[in-house]
């Protein structure tokens, strides 16, 4: 991305006072898991890194056609709109689901969203498959996406299975060897599965490295936020699987969680958590593989009761990890996809959002989280940790989001014009002119002037799921006192020319005033060709 810029740079001048509320979302449930209305503010205790914080905000969020119950006590205060709305992104491994489950994966997902999609709701749905692929961008017409889930090819097969049964046929064949060739058929077969196992480390860093960036395109939004992950293959230690099928072949006694630890996924793992804590995400998993069908008609051949126990297992075991760690829930075990996603249902539409003001708002280290009941019949549910963002961090956030969802609340009018893409080599040159309000903060500063100014934050996205890096221009601005009522009489303008890719791409900007953080966000669309 090249920029043209009108302005030089300058050192910042002042530093706005900001008073930051973390909001916590807590799902309540009795004994039976059944969801807990009516509890108030004293109900509840939060502590941050084991320190209790006095709860500043405090909500309910019921279902639209349960009333709220008569009280003698205070009432609280309805939620807003903005934070009562729902962000969702569906994001399918399609590496890894089987045929069958696909196919009861799509036709459940197809009814959550024609019984749970309410007014103000928005969601995603998203593909990985070696790749990423956005197939239906933030929207809130539950018909559009219903008509992509539709859409979604058939297959008759899957890679993950693929891949693994050639191994295994390879290694199968090894164990019928006998005589002087046994040795070298059953190294070649450790080396098989040596490299089949670098390779689902690699790609199960890609799919992790998936979810990281479609949580961003969650992360600068207001609301409830939520990613429900439905895949069958996410080995927290990838490879134990073909070591046990090694042992039973070759009658060796290899531990295959300790010969696969150098390749274990669990920090990635449970960064991909820390990475959704942080933006206010809660991860819902649906493992799709059924442990009671692994050694059925579908099953892959040399598949022992022990392997097939270890796969589901590892996968599992990931799984439940990123649900626990962000407040969620992981529905394993089970073909019924509908059960799946009622059980995510049940969860958006009852939960408390508890808020406090952390005494250090500067610190952007890692802060445990921990509520309490007061009841101990009740259980609680929340995500168990918390990284406060620099304002420059939270414009990152909401500019990527902005590609995606074009709900952006701007505080600051922000106007993106878009010129006539022209081609230069492979790439396309797109000038762009970005207009805002003249009501920038300006501050007094030395010698009889004023001082202030704005920072402009741009990316580019596409309908894959890929963007550019996010560039930032600091736009100072000092001027003689005398001249501001010029100032004020006309937009302030920053020109630039961008370098896209072919094909549709989608302009992201973000302006914030670099004095009182007041922020603006516009996009727009345009297709280089």
């Amino acid at each position: 991305m090249l920029l043209t810029l009108p302005l030089a740079g300058q050192e910042k001048l002042s530093e706005s006072i900001e008073v930051r509320v973390v909001n916590v979302d807590v799902v309540v449930t009795d004994k039976a898991g059944k969801p807990v209305y009516g509890l108030k503010k004293d109900d509840f205790e939060l502590y941050e890194n084991g320190v209790r914080q006095p709860l500043s905000n405090f909500y309910e969020v019921r279902p639209g056609d349960l009333p709220v119950p008569a009280t003698a006590g205070p009432v609280e205060a309805p939620p807003p709109p903005q934070v009562r709305a729902r962000h969702i992104v569906i994001f399918l491994d399609d590496y890894s689901i089987e045929p069958r489950m696909r196919a009861n994966v799509f036709a459940a997902l197809n009814r959550f969203v024609d019984t749970q999609m309410h007014e103000g709701d928005s969601a995603s749905i998203v593909s990985w498959s070696h790749s990423t692929q956005v197939l239906q961008p933030f929207t809130t017409d539950k018909f559009l996406l219903k008509d992509v889930i539709s859409k979604m090819p058939q297959r008759s097969t899957i890679q993950a299975r693929m891949e693994d049964q050639q191994v295994r046929s390879e290694c199968l064949d090894a164990s019928r060897v006998r005589g002087r060739g046994r040795q070298s058929a059953i190294d070649d077969c450790a080396m098989q599965i040596e490299a089949r196992i670098d390779q689902q480390w690699a790609m199960e860093r890609d799919l992790l490295d998936a979810m990281r960036l479609t949580m961003a395109s969650l992360s600068g939004m207001d609301g409830k936020k939520v990613m429900v992950i439905a895949g069958a293959h996410l080995p927290e230690v990838p490879g134990t699987g073909l070591y046990q099928l090694f042992n039973e072949l070759f009658g060796t006694s290899i531990n295959p969680r300790i010969r696969g630890n150098h390749r274990s996924q669990s920090v990635r793992i449970t960064d991909v958590a820390r990475e959704a804590n942080a933006n206010g995400i809660t991860l819902y998993t649906i493992d799709t593989n059924d442990a009671r069908n692994a050694l059925g008609p579908d099953s892959v051949e040399g598949t022992s009761v022990d392997e097939a126990f270890i796969d589901f297992s590892n996968t599992a075991v990931a799984l439940q990890k990123l649900a626990q760690l962000t407040g969620g829930i992981a529905v394993s075990n089970t073909s019924n996809m509908d059960f799946a996603f009622d059980t995510v249902a049940q969860d958006l539409s009852s939960w408390y959002s508890l808020g406090y003001r952390p005494s250090d708002d500067k610190s952007t280290a890692n802060r445990a989280l921990r509520v309490k009941m007061k009841n101990p019949d009740y259980r609680v549910r929340t995500r168990q940790s918390y990284a406060m963002k620099s304002t420059e961090e939270q414009m990152t956030d909401r500019v990527t989001a902005n590609i995606f969802h074009d709900g952006m609340r701007s505080d600051w009018p922000v106007n993106l014009h878009v010129g006539i893409p022209q081609r230069q080599g492979k790439l396309y040159r797109v000038p762009i002119e970005v207009k805002v309000p003249p009501s920038l903060t300006l501050l007094p500063a030395e010698g009889q002037k004023l001082a202030g100014g704005f920072d402009i934050y741009i990316v580019v996205g596409n309908d894959d799921g890929k963007r550019s890096n996010i560039t930032k221009r600091a736009q100072p601005i000092v001027i003689p006192a005398a001249a501001e009522r010029a100032i004020r009489m006309k937009p302030l303008v920053f020109n630039a020319v961008l370098m896209v890719r072919p094909g549709k791409n989608t302009i992201s900007v973000g302006v914030i005033d670099q004095v009182t953080n007041v922020s603006g966000f516009a996009r727009s669309n345009v297709v280089a060709r």
